[in-house]
């Protein structure tokens, strides 16, 4: 739950059907390290409770009879490629924990890391250094579970687009091809309303490209890439793929595949944007060295 109203809410919910639900509280730290992409503390937020309403927001919730307070809750932003500043916000959330937890009395049961562990979008980015988080908060993280009211918590680490992120690649082609006012337009039959992170909108104050490529294109010396702008089907000026990317030659037909694209593709795009046909979606496994191949579109 995201605020004491919230709690209160779900209380009345529950006791009308004689039952006690469980809950964690997400906590919105004051202050958030530097290096997360998008923040979701540390400023006016729709998340969570602040921390510094915290203790009050803990003295309404405990005593409702249909919730049971079992833990807390922190994301405290996404997209991070720093492990010192993910390092740093385990840290963070440790300590608040600690105090919550002493200052209220609480034994919690489970304690959620929210991570915003990142992946390389865009070129020129490295890759996040998971060891090296490790390394910082691993000791810190054993010592709150030594601590006695937190024995038998169970620590859960948030990854989001940490693990499938990367396993996915979107396949546009392109339909049509212009040259407008000295750039080389070319018009794909997918842009925002399949993948609306790869026009920018998840967030991203200014449009970077997203790492892509041209299906089946040798490599190419810099001097024989092209430069494109790259848009969607739909008739609205942010249906931009990309801008300014260098590609191999393209033409008509030709078709773009672009990393990074296994979160927050097809489910947070706006997909009935002026009735466009849905993409498929494909599953390749490979199992033994057998590789399998499954249409699990609408699924």
């Amino acid at each position: 739950v995201e605020s004491a109203a919230e709690a209160r809410r779900l209380s009345r919910l529950a006791a009308s059907r004689r039952r006690r639900q469980a809950i964690l509280v997400r906590i919105a730290p004051a202050k958030v390290p530097a290096g997360f992409g998008s923040r979701m503390a540390g400023k006016p937020s729709q998340f969570g409770i602040d921390e510094e309403d915290a203790d009050e927001a803990l003295r309404q919730i405990r005593p409702l009879e249909g919730v049971e307070l079992c833990g807390f809750h922190v994301y405290s932003g996404t997209q991070c490629l720093s492990a010192a500043a993910i390092a740093e916000n385990y840290l963070n959330c440790i300590a608040l924990f600690g105090r919550l937890a002493g200052e209220h009395d609480l034994h919690p049961k489970h304690l959620v890391f929210g991570s915003g562990l990142g992946i390389p979008y865009h070129e020129n980015e490295t890759a996040l250094d998971v060891a090296s988080i490790g390394a910082k908060a691993n000791s810190a993280l054993a010592g709150l579970l030594a601590e006695k009211r937190f024995e038998k918590a169970e620590l859960i680490l948030e990854t989001g687009r940490y693990l499938v992120g990367e396993a996915g690649v979107y396949l546009t082609r392109i339909v049509s091809a212009k040259r407008s006012r000295g750039a080389e337009i070319r018009i794909c039959d997918g842009g925002m309303n399949h993948h609306l992170g790869a026009c920018g909108h998840l967030g991203s104050v200014l449009h970077r490209n997203y790492r892509m490529f041209k299906v089946g294109a040798e490599d190419l010396a810099a001097e024989k890439m092209g430069v494109f702008d790259l848009f969607g089907p739909l008739c609205t000026s942010i249906d931009n793929l990309a801008h300014g990317i260098k590609l191999p030659p393209l033409e008509v037909g030709d078709v773009i595949g672009i990393h990074c694209s296994g979160a927050y593709g097809l489910t947070a795009s706006p997909g009935r944007f002026i009735s466009h046909e849905p993409p498929r979606e494909i599953l390749l496994e490979t199992v033994d060295g057998v590789r399998g191949i499954e249409d699990v579109s609408g699924r």
